[in-house]
C-alpha cells in the first residue's frame, strides 16, 4: 500500500457536475507506474490521466489518501468558485451565493471525508514548514503541505504545482 497526499491546483481543477467524478483531477494518488495515460478527444487526443484513474487506488483500497486542513480548505474554495461561476473577490462579496454553492457540493464533501484521512497540522508541522520555506522557497500553504507529508511519512503527492518538485523527498504525480 502506498501513502500519498491530496493537493488541489487552482489552475487545473474541474469537478464534473455529476458528483465525485473528476476531469483532469486536481487531487488523488497512485504510484507513477499505476497511471495509465489515455487519449482524450476533448483535447486533441493528447494523452491525459483522468481523475477517475488517479483516484482508483484509493477507491479500491490499494492506497491510502491523506489531506490536511490547508488542502481541505483549498479544495472547498476551488469547488465553491467553480460551482458559483465566480471569481474569489466576487464570491467574497456574496455570502448567499457561497451558501447556495456549498449546498450543491454535498457529494464532493462526502467523498473527501470518506476516502481521505485528514492529518493534523500541529506545532512540529508548523515549525518544519518554516524550515521548508527557508530551505526550498515554498510559500506558506505549500510548505505546510510538504511539512505535513514529511511529518506523517507521506512520500507521494498529486499536484500540478511545479513548486513541489523542489522538495527532494516527495514523489510528484502526475
Amino acid at each position: 500500500m502506498i501513502r500519498a497526499a491530496l493537493r488541489g491546483s487552482r489552475k487545473h481543477t474541474r469537478w464534473e457536475p455529476s458528483g465525485v467524478g473528476l476531469n483532469r483531477a486536481p487531487c488523488g494518488l497512485g504510484e507513477a507506474g499505476d497511471l495509465k495515460p489515455r487519449a482524450n478527444p476533448a483535447n486533441g487526443n493528447r494523452s491525459t490521466v483522468s481523475g477517475e484513474t488517479l483516484l482508483e487506488p484509493i477507491i479500491y483500497g490499494d492506497a491510502t489518501g491523506y489531506i490536511n486542513n490547508v488542502v481541505f480548505s483549498e479544495v472547498i474554495f476551488i469547488l465553491l468558485k467553480i460551482s458559483a461561476g465566480m471569481k474569489a473577490y466576487e464570491l467574497k462579496k456574496d455570502p448567499e451565493r457561497v451558501k447556495a454553492s456549498l449546498r450543491s457540493l454535498n457529494d464532493q464533501l462526502r467523498f473527501l471525508r470518506e476516502y481521505f484521512t485528514e492529518l493534523e497540522v500541529n506545532e512540529k508541522v508548523k515549525q518544519t514548514a518554516i524550515e521548508i520555506m527557508n530551505e526550498h522557497g515554498l510559500l506558506p500553504n505549500d510548505a505546510l503541505i510538504a511539512s505535513t507529508c514529511k511529518h506523517y511519512g507521506v512520500d507521494t503527492i498529486l499536484t500540478f504545482d511545479e513548486d513541489f518538485r523542489r522538495i527532494p523527498w516527495l514523489k510528484i504525480i502526475p
